[in-house]
């Protein structure tokens, strides 16, 4: 009989075919169920093919990455032409959503459990994920759309004028509605879509969603299709519109291919939902505190001056438009790493974690030479270069021109070493390491820089790198650690004591 091929193939994640002919008739593959113990298996492929895997996934994983940034772009720029003096508000409530990235990086896990199910070969299980993980967007999603709702009191607590805060409640009365579809897109279908081979669609979504947006809020805003103009309102309706259509695509993708075949309908579990949130919940508090840590530092730098703040801020924007790349390539790595776990080829999982790392440490060099040769290119971006009045602004961003380099670098190295512990099930060893490095060395040293050695913004930065430089270096060096060669057969041993390379399933989370 010919050899099944793996279920919903991630041997060759660029092609992303479904299982033979032998899986789809029997429903089984040639590697053993979750739950059996295989042996150990050694590495068998090179180093070349690990990069060609890791890369085949990164590519469109990085179209998703970029789609969402520049969907907040062009929501601001909206704002600013069609009615410049809601700006403010509509800047304000995009940070605000920021909320829905936290609550996204509790359902990255799904992902990487759904890869580990595929290296088992275990069809029952992808189900069972796969269903729950939406199950558990649409809960999250409630929780946001409460946030959403009132904002307000906050707003309000914090004193902003009374117009200000109307407007931005306004505004997020109306991208509530999009957060069920965000939290599929951003949250599940990251790491789905990749595992089930059908990613190369968001190479295509990507820039047909965001010119659906600006087009539609364009006509929305003017008065297009038999309606009265909508001003700015019109913008966050296009905003919904085009979340949903991304969202409904990707669902597609998943439901109507022959990839349907192997996700038939599984019912809400609480015993796959309870360990989704205990795997999941770690990592996004990391992304919370992380966020928090960012903004915090970004307030106190507002106690320098207006000048001091607005250079700050756009050169901290140069890692959020490179580090795209790096996030992808950590996010391939921990869906290789999960579908060798699930294998228990470790020396393929440990080796393919390395090269994702090195892989994302080579894409952040080539983007911190752009920056290095080119930084006047990335500050027209955002300041006209030559206005009189941009140039106080000007002169304290080029000061900064070192260490945005070393920023570039060492944000893109940390946001990809942030996949190591997703594929190792490791998230409550990042929960309470990076925490601690941001709110203690990096709060202290920005302190003692900036403040007792007096060097200003840039003591600042210096803080920045080293607490990015630290987290990375601790979690690349527990990846190492809990997948070395020593703790193979203790994870096989003892699958569900501490953060080990492989997990095999248990039993109630069968379909």
């Amino acid at each position: 009989m010919t050899q099944a091929t793996p279920l919903l193939d991630l041997e060759r994640p660029a092609v992303g075919t479904i299982g033979g002919a032998a899986d789809r008739v029997a429903g089984k593959t040639d590697f053993p169920p979750g739950d059996v113990a295989a042996p150990p298996v050694a590495a068998r492929r090179p180093i070349r093919t690990h990069v060609s895997e890791i890369a085949s996934l990164a590519g469109p994983i990085a179209m998703g990455q970029l789609s969402k940034q520049l969907m907040q772009t062009a929501t601001l720029i909206l704002f600013g032409m069609i009615h410049p003096a809601t700006l403010a508000a509509g800047g304000l409530a995009v940070r605000i959503t920021v909320s829905t990235q936290i609550l996204s990086a509790v359902l990255l896990t799904v992902g990487v459990s759904v890869a580990v199910a595929q290296g088992a070969g275990d069809a029952r299980r992808i189900s069972t994920l796969y269903w729950n993980g939406l199950y558990l967007s649409f809960l999250l999603s409630v929780v946001s759309f409460a946030w959403f709702s009132n904002a307000h009191l906050l707003l309000t607590t914090l004193a902003l004028p009374p117009e200000v805060i109307a407007d931005t409640q306004r505004c997020l009365d109306i991208m509530r509605w999009a957060e069920p579809a965000n939290l599929i897109a951003l949250g599940l279908m990251r790491g789905v879509l990749p595992a089930f081979g059908l990613a190369r669609i968001l190479y295509l979504l990507t820039p047909a969603s965001i010119a659906l947006y600006a087009v539609t809020a364009t006509a929305l805003a003017k008065g297009a299709f038999g309606l009265p103009p909508m001003s700015w309102v019109g913008i966050p309706v296009a905003l919904v519109a085009a979340k949903w259509m991304a969202a409904l695509v990707m669902l597609a993708m998943v439901h109507a291919t022959r990839c349907r075949r192997h996700i038939p309908l599984a019912a809400p579990r609480f015993s796959v939902l309870g360990p989704m949130l205990r795997v999941g919940v770690p990592f996004g508090v990391v992304q919370a505190l992380d966020t928090l840590f960012f903004l915090t530092t970004t307030l106190t730098i507002g106690r320098l001056g207006a000048v001091p703040l607005a250079a700050h801020q756009i050169v901290m924007n140069y890692g959020t438009i490179t580090s795209s790349f790096a996030v992808s390539s950590g996010d391939a790595a921990a869906l290789r790493i999960g579908f060798f776990r699930g294998r228990h080829a470790f020396a393929d999982a440990r080796r393919a974690g390395f090269v994702g790392i090195v892989m994302s440490f080579a894409l952040t060099t080539t983007a911190a030479a752009c920056v290095a040769l080119f930084p006047d290119f990335f500050l027209g971006l955002f300041l006209d270069l030559n206005a009189p009045e941009t140039q106080p602004i000007v002169a304290v961003a080029r000061s900064l021109a070192l260490v945005s380099i070393l920023w570039v670098l060492m944000d893109g190295v940390y946001v990809a070493s942030l996949g190591l512990p997703r594929a190792t099930d490791d998230n409550r060893f990042a929960m309470l390491t990076v925490p601690f490095v941001y709110w203690g060395l990096g709060l202290a040293t920005a302190y003692v820089l900036s403040s007792t050695l007096q060097l200003g913004l840039i003591g600042y930065w210096y803080a920045f790198i080293l607490a990015l430089s630290v987290n990375a270096l601790i979690l690349i060096a527990r990846f190492a650690w809990v997948s070395r060669p020593a703790a193979w057969p203790a994870a096989i041993a003892q699958p569900t004591h501490g953060p080990i390379l492989v997990r095999p399933a248990s039993g109630p989370e069968h379909g």
